[in-house]
């Protein structure tokens, strides 16, 4: 009788210590748990001319630089990152790959400000085709620009405690402060007008939360998914790559019945939210 009770125990006290490991092991690198069910994917992104790239977060899970540069695809895997290189027909007439040999020009004609624009594909989540599958296929995916990148990725999931993650820009107190700032950069000022109108239509009052875009963890429910879907096909309807506009009018509908989506903002001096590079 006594030999069953220390079995008991012994095989009781193993299992604690198995979860103790995993737990601190799970703290540690966030992704070694989620990786075996694929549940989490950090992505990041840059279209255009050669620029710096960061070292990618520590964690095991999946780490995907999409980019339209194929001259920075060994700069990409030097850091960490799984590159891909896109040619989405969406952006084509103005974004189309660049030719590191230089056999094509990179000159564009004036469009629809594609690499800013293109980026924000790749930020709500709207993959371009054969990579669409990995948005149901992880549970959580977290998107950083590319001079954002959060190099240690524990704090950021242990704050994760809804269906998205986000920084409140404590800087912007309106949308209309947001639309001021932003009419200083040409790539969002040359459809500014057509904005404006768009959200007068849309918000009868300015004063609403502005979140940073710049880090944004999602969990991919459906609900989250339309969000992120309609708020990529406005800026592109508009022409518009201000998306922290768009999604400061989009983002509250959202939160009410019957969506009830939960989005946690993060203070704007929280540690976790500076940008970590390498």
């Amino acid at each position: 009788m006594k030999f069953w009770w220390v079995f008991i125990i012994g095989i009781a006290a193993t299992a604690i210590i198995l979860r103790l490991v995993v737990t601190r092991r799970n703290i540690i690198d966030p992704g070694a748990s989620l990786l075996l069910r694929k549940e989490l994917l950090c992505v990041t992104c840059w279209y255009g001319e050669e620029t710096t790239v960061y070292g990618a977060p520590h964690t095991s899970a999946r780490k995907l630089f999409f980019t339209n540069n194929s001259a920075m695809i060994q700069t990409i895997v030097a850091a960490g990152w799984e590159p891909v290189v896109t040619r989405d027909k969406i952006f084509a007439h103005d974004a189309s790959p660049i030719d590191p040999h230089g056999l094509h020009s990179t000159k564009r004609p004036p469009g629809i400000g594609a690499s800013s624009l293109q980026s924000k594909q790749i930020k709500f989540l709207q993959f371009p085709p054969g990579y669409q599958h990995l948005v149901h296929e992880h549970h959580t995916i977290v998107y950083m620009d590319h001079k954002r990148i959060v190099a240690d990725l524990s704090q950021l999931m242990m704050s994760h405690t809804g269906d998205i993650l986000m920084r409140l820009d404590k800087n912007m107190e309106s949308i209309d402060h947001e639309i001021r700032m932003t009419s200083f950069q040409s790539r969002y000022s040359r459809k500014m007008k057509e904005t404006i109108a768009w959200v007068t239509e849309q918000v009868p009052n300015s004063k609403v939360r502005i979140m940073n875009t710049g880090v944004i963890v999602y969990n991919t429910t459906e609900t989250v998914r339309n969000l992120c879907r309609r708020v990529f096909e406005t800026c592109l309807t508009l022409q518009q790559p201000a998306c922290q506009i768009v999604w400061a009018v989009l983002a509250p509908k959202y939160e009410t019945p019957p969506h009830n989506l939960r989005i946690k903002l993060l203070k704007y001096r929280d540690v976790l939210t500076r940008p970590v590079f390498l």
